[in-house]
């Protein structure tokens, strides 16, 4: 794998493992959002279709999660009762 493909995925894993272990205030999904438009600055999304579709799924991944006021219910590590 291309070193930057491991960042984008290293990157892209830590924006959701920072935000999907908690429950997000408005002021939380605006902060994720504003990370995810640097994100896919920082790796030219236009040009690099990996860091598009990764930048979009995070952003469709959450929300579905949140969308119309519903709250997620959080992962807990073992029995990931969120499932």
């Amino acid at each position: 794998m291309p070193e930057q493909d491991e960042k984008i995925f290293g990157e892209i894993y830590e924006i959701y493992n920072k935000y999907r272990w908690k429950q997000l205030s408005k002021e939380d999904l605006i902060l994720l959002t504003s990370e995810l438009g640097t994100f896919a600055e920082k790796y030219n999304w236009k040009e690099n279709p990996l860091a598009f579709h990764l930048a979009d799924a995070m952003i469709s991944v959450f929300d579905d999660l949140y969308r119309n006021g519903k709250v997620p219910k959080i992962p807990d590590y073992i029995g990931r009762s969120d499932l």
